[in-house]
C-alpha cells in the first residue's frame, strides 16, 4: 500500500480552513440588506386641504395615504384633515 505524505493532508486542511475563515469574515462584515424600518402609511383616505390663515383661498381634496398627504402638505404649505361625512 502506498502511504500518503502528510504535506498534501496539511495543504487540504489549510485550504479548507482558509475558505471557512473567508466565509465567516464575508458574512460578518456584510451590511444588512434591509434598511431602517419604514412607517406604515396605511390605507388611502380622502383629505380636505386648506391654506392656514387664508379664508379666501380655495379648499382642495387630496386622495392618498398618511405618508403621501404629509409630503403634499410640505410641498404646498396646506394643512389637511380627514373628510368626515
Amino acid at each position: 500500500m502506498k502511504r500518503l505524505s502528510t504535506l498534501p493532508k496539511l495543504g487540504m486542511f489549510a485550504l479548507v480552513g482558509a475558505a471557512l475563515a473567508s466565509g465567516v469574515v464575508a458574512l460578518s462584515s456584510t451590511p444588512a440588506a434591509a434598511g431602517p424600518p419604514r412607517p406604515d402609511c396605511g390605507p388611502t383616505f380622502v383629505w380636505v386641504c386648506e391654506r392656514p390663515g387664508c379664508p379666501d383661498c380655495y379648499v382642495t381634496q387630496f386622495i392618498g395615504t398618511v405618508c403621501e398627504v404629509s409630503q403634499y402638505e410640505e410641498r404646498t404649505g396646506r394643512k389637511c384633515y380627514l373628510e368626515t361625512y
